[in-house]
């Protein structure tokens, strides 16, 4: 949208502040392929899908293990970023 557009709607910019894990997370998929369920394991190899694969796992695994893993990588890529989010929170 111009600016020119944006000044009729009444709309105000807002400042974007983006984090990226500093990991792939497609990675960390597959060391916790064995968590999910039996039924979803057999679909997956019923249609033709390796269990192992991190693009489909990483989209399936909602299991406790892989979570963990996530969240423990926020939590870390966060206080690597620890100032810059504060900055960017003050503003």
């Amino acid at each position: 949208m111009s600016k020119r557009e944006t000044l009729k709607t009444h709309l105000k910019p807002i400042e974007l502040f983006e984090i990226f894990p500093s990991k792939d997370i497609r990675n960390i998929a597959p060391r916790h392929s064995g968590e999910l369920p039996w039924t979803v394991r057999m679909i997956l190899r019923g249609i033709g899908g390796k269990v192992e694969d991190s693009r489909v796992l990483s989209y399936l695994l909602f299991e406790t293990g892989y979570i963990q893993d996530l969240m423990d990588l926020g939590y870390q890529d966060a206080l690597e970023q620890k100032d810059k989010i504060i900055g960017f929170l003050r503003k």
